[in-house]
């Protein structure tokens, strides 16, 4: 083989091949030569081409590849960095929420405090009003055995008589206090408003202390210090409430002197736009320890437990005063008095006045304040007058037929609710009251109401019962009773509702 090289374009470029290829016969003897010449310049010339283009390719590849890589890595990067910000995001949330933990842990340390306060302090009020209604009911019971000895003088006896009802009305007291606590924190609790005599109000409330007052040595004395709307549209009987429990307190807390009643009209818009009357509260007694003066009327608060073991008392009256002055858009402040005592300022929020302004004048006494006390009442007289009691107890059995009866009422007893609807169709409802028991076994009351007015029964049906809660008032009206009378028994307001229903029926 002979390669030609052309001078021209170099020794390394080759345009021509001869290759010599010998001819041989059957027995291998060479007896010619064929040549042959082959031209490789476009093979040569393709072939760099091929090797330019795989080379550029090659390029191309390797560049492509560089690019994408290089966007992995930009978008790795801004992976990375949004894994950054993500990151320092959660950081700063877990830091808040560590904080927010903090807080709570905080706030739930002070809310476990302060239920261990107030759950001492339930303790400690449950144990003083055991204490409470322990003394008189210890009274009583020795009352009661004094009175059933054989040889007891008529004087000696009444002296007893009077110590059981002393005892008992104290009793009474307190069960009033805590119903009063349920009624006014009930979610419902809404204030009945009505127009009245603001002078007629203060008179009231003072008179209700005067022979307390008086027993103690004290005087209770009005002072006016503005003039005052004649009539104002509030909750009067929750107003005078709340001004008796802080002149009740005052009288207890005091052992000389007077207590003082100031009263004021506020309408200055110093407190909003609502006008307020304004009731000062001063004693002379044994002031008043921190725990009240920072924050009067806390419920369960009894302050100091041994000034209220000296002078007795649920403790609920600066609380029930509170509750009353909150529930009228008012509040109640303690502050001590200069010079020894108390002083209680009760504001009442005020829901109309009068045009006209009245002021009494000077300073007057519990005789002033109060009409004279009205004569002794007659005796009722319910001759011939038919009652149907529904009771289960006997001895409340006994008790309202000998009231009833020694009026001259003719007094038949049902046991259950049942019962009297059976009474009353014998009687062919020929009864002029029916007394009717709330809770009985078989029927209660209610249900025998009820089953009375569905049958067109149309005369008087009282409730007569121990459930005194203004919800149970509404109940026994929904069921078709015309009055509710609680227990203990009023004497004298059960004989004059039965007389005068048995005078309308007839």
């Amino acid at each position: 083989m002979h390669e030609h090289r052309d001078p021209e374009t170099g020794p390394d470029h080759i345009d021509a091949v001869l290759t010599a290829i010998p001819l041989r016969d059957r027995d291998g003897v060479v007896i010619g030569v064929m040549n042959l010449c082959g031209d490789v310049g476009d093979h040569v010339a393709a072939a760099r081409t091929t090797r330019n283009l795989l080379l550029a390719s090659l390029a191309l590849i390797v560049m492509l590849a560089y690019l994408v890589k290089t966007a992995q890595i930009g978008r790795l990067c801004r992976d990375f960095d949004v894994a950054t910000e993500s990151l320092e995001a959660s950081r700063a949330e877990l830091e808040a929420s560590n904080r927010d933990l903090a807080a709570s842990n905080v706030r739930l340390v002070a809310a476990e405090a302060e239920a261990r306060v107030a759950d001492e302090a339930k303790t400690a009020f449950l144990a003083t009003m055991s204490h409470e209604m322990r003394t008189p009911l210890t009274a009583i019971l020795g009352y009661l055995d004094l009175c059933a000895e054989s040889r007891i003088e008529p004087m000696q006896r009444r002296k007893h008589v009077a110590g059981l009802r002393r005892n008992t009305e104290h009793l009474l007291g307190l069960i009033e206090n805590l119903l009063d606590v349920t009624e006014l924190h009930r979610a419902q609790t809404s204030p009945l408003l009505t127009a009245g005599s603001v002078t007629a109000l203060v008179g009231e409330a003072v008179a209700a202390l005067r022979d307390r007052a008086s027993a103690a040595g004290l005087e209770v004395t009005v002072r006016w210090l503005t003039a005052v709307p004649a009539t104002a549209t509030t909750d009067h009987d929750r107003v005078r409430q709340a001004l008796l429990k802080l002149l009740d307190n005052a009288v207890k807390f005091s052992h000389q002197g007077e207590v003082e009643l100031e009263v004021a009209y506020r309408h200055d818009g110093a407190d909003g736009d609502t006008p307020q009357l304004v009731f000062h509260v001063l004693d002379r007694g044994c002031g008043l320890p921190s725990v009240i003066r920072d924050d009067p009327g806390q419920a369960f608060r009894l302050g100091d437990h041994a000034a209220n073991r000296s002078h007795g008392g649920s403790g609920l009256g600066l609380h029930i005063a509170r509750t009353v002055a909150e529930l009228l858009d008012g509040g109640l402040t303690a502050h001590d008095r200069p010079g020894g005592g108390a002083h209680l300022e009760l504001r009442i929020g005020l829901a109309g006045v009068s045009d006209s302004l009245i002021r009494p004048a000077g300073t007057f006494g519990p005789e002033d304040a109060a009409p004279a006390p009205p004569p002794k009442p007659a005796r009722i007289d319910l001759t011939g007058v038919r009652v149907l009691y529904a009771e289960d107890g006997p001895d409340n059995q006994f008790l309202v037929k000998a009231i009833l009866g020694r009026a001259g009422a003719l007094v038949d007893i049902a046991q259950n609710g049942a019962e009297a609807l059976e009474m009353a169709a014998d009687a062919e409802y020929d009864y002029d009251v029916i007394l009717m028991d709330i809770q009985m076994p078989v029927m209660d009351g209610l249900e025998a109401t009820r089953t009375l007015r569905a049958r067109g029964y149309g005369g008087p049906i009282f409730a007569l019962t121990a459930n005194a809660m203004e919800a149970d008032r509404i109940d026994s009206a929904a069921a078709g009773c015309d009055r509710h009378l609680t227990k203990p028994i009023n004497r004298r307001l059960l004989l004059s509702s039965v007389a005068e229903s048995s005078l309308a029926a007839s």
